[in-house]
């Protein structure tokens, strides 16, 4: 076996070590150095292992945990789709904690902090479980650790707003994990098996007349991991959870968790059941309209909002429905725009979030209206604010503008392609309508209120907003080697 095989064991064993020093030291620097070193090792590892996945012929591996086949034995599974997801998480989640690293240390008590570095850690090893696990039931565990962990990191900032939030975040948390739970058992109980592969073939095998358990198992899934997601309409937990946390947790929780949970979604689909399967069980039409509701529905929330953090948020919600709008087509060209846009609004989000936590520094407000000229007392907020928006809304040069013309050449093929066409231009629409009010508004000079105009963006804040820029500008002109890998990637997939 080459050593490359390793990695995806690596690197969700690496974070949970490194989470066990972190009480050792009780130091939030320490935590600090200790968390950004576990993520750096993380995504040079997935780097190297990017590198050799591009020259291997069979194009994916399976690793057996223990080296005991199932049903005694665990099993990662590891192609180019999931290694490119794991080194997008790595790379957001370092530049989220270096972004939000003042939030850190004004929101959250300094004896708490090595607590919530603590609770990165097992939230990227939980995320990097979900993108590489081959088993449904060691799936679920993860989502469990995930859950416990994104609560954590909301909580940390011990507020009347953070603690509502997270209960209604916990609630919806566990009622998504049970019924992924109840689907898990109903799977097992009619393949005997809990490994993805071995599900596939024996549900290819399996006589007539288990459509309906299929079929039950499988809006299970979907239901469960549409609320832990927060696709529209389970959405009601996010904006309150992402609104009142720390930037850096909003970040993490808006760019990648939400993403962990879509991942292990689309596995599920391509793996377990198949795309054949999935299209003769009529599910994927209940994913599309679900995915172009959210779309729409999810911009229309927050072009009502005054928070600027929850309108951030909503917009959240609108994007994720986007990417399950992808899955729901169920073609390679679909999952190739869900995976793509799932990496920008990863980098787009977390940009946003850094970029707002900034403005609420500045102001001392989260309201919109109190945003005048912002920008103006910190520029690289606000250029990145501006960039992110431009994403977002899909103006040419930047990420976002590649998501949408791939949503619009998948749509193309479909039955729906009228519908679809029309949601992805309201949906549009509606970015501009929210995303362009608040770009005048910090750029304006009139009725500046009072900012703090001693703030100053730390070097450490402003390579963080540099490096997420030149993501955004890399997805948006030179995609095509990146959307080649991703689409070798989810050929592998099944």
């Amino acid at each position: 076996m080459a050593y490359q095989q390793h990695i995806p064991f690596l690197s969700i064993f690496i974070p949970l070590i490194f989470a066990i020093f972190i009480p050792l030291f009780k130091n939030r620097k320490a935590a600090k150095l200790i968390t950004l070193s576990s993520i750096i090792v993380e995504f040079i590892l997935s780097a190297i292992l990017i590198t050799y996945l591009n020259n291997y012929e069979q194009g994916f591996f399976t690793y057996q945990l223990g080296h005991y086949p199932a049903p005694w034995g665990n099993e990662l599974r590891a192609g180019l789709f999931e290694a490119i997801i794991a080194l997008t998480f790595g790379i957001i989640m370092f530049l989220s904690i270096l972004g939000g690293s003042k939030g850190i240390e004004h929101d959250i008590k300094e004896r708490k902090q090595p607590f919530y570095y603590l609770m990165l850690n097992l939230l990227l090893a939980s995320l990097l479980a979900l993108v590489y696990t081959n088993d449904i039931f060691t799936a679920y565990v993860f989502l469990e650790i995930n859950a416990v962990a994104a609560c954590a990191i909301v909580i940390a900032k011990e507020s009347g707003d953070t603690i509502k939030a997270t209960i209604k975040y916990f609630i919806m948390g566990v009622l998504g994990s049970g019924l992924y739970l109840l689907a898990v058992a109903i799977l097992y109980s009619i393949t005997g098996h809990l490994l993805m592969s071995n599900m596939r073939d024996a549900i290819l095998n399996l006589p007539t007349g288990y459509e309906i358990p299929m079929i039950v198992a499988m809006v299970l899934i979907v239901v469960g991991l549409a609320v832990k997601s927060a696709l529209f309409p389970f959405h009601t937990w996010l904006p309150d959870a992402h609104g009142s946390a720390t930037s850096s947790a909003s970040a993490i929780l808006s760019g990648l968790v939400l993403k962990g949970y879509i991942i292990l979604l689309i596995k599920i689909i391509c793996r377990v059941y198949g795309i054949e399967t999935i299209e003769r069980l009529n599910i994927l039409p209940i994913i599309l309209i679900l995915g172009l509701l959210g779309m729409i529905l999810g911009s229309v929330y927050a072009l009502v909002q005054k928070d600027l953090k929850k309108m951030i948020a909503y917009s959240s919600v609108a994007q994720i429905g986007y990417i399950y709008l992808g899955i729901g087509l169920g073609t390679s060209a679909g999952l190739l725009a869900s995976g793509f846009h799932i990496i920008v609004h990863a980098a787009t989000k977390s940009m946003l979030f850094i970029a707002s936590g900034n403005f609420i520094e500045i102001t001392g407000s989260k309201k919109i209206e109190d945003l005048n000229g912002v920008a103006h007392t910190d520029p690289k907020s606000g250029l990145s604010f501006l960039i992110g928006s431009l994403s977002m809304i899909g103006i040419p040069l930047f990420g976002g503008f590649v998501s949408k013309l791939l949503f619009i050449d998948s749509a193309l093929d479909s039955n729906l392609s009228i519908i679809i066409l029309i949601g992805l231009a309201i949906s549009t629409m509606l970015n501009g309508m929210y995303y362009i009010p608040v770009l005048l508004r910090i750029y304006s000079k009139k009725d500046m209120i009072k900012h703090n105009l001693e703030f100053k963006s730390s070097d450490v804040v402003k390579y963080s907003l540099n490096r997420l820029i030149f993501i955004n500008v890399i997805l948006g002109i030179f995609s095509k080697p990146i959307l080649n890998a991703i689409l070798e990637g989810i050929k592998n997939l099944g």
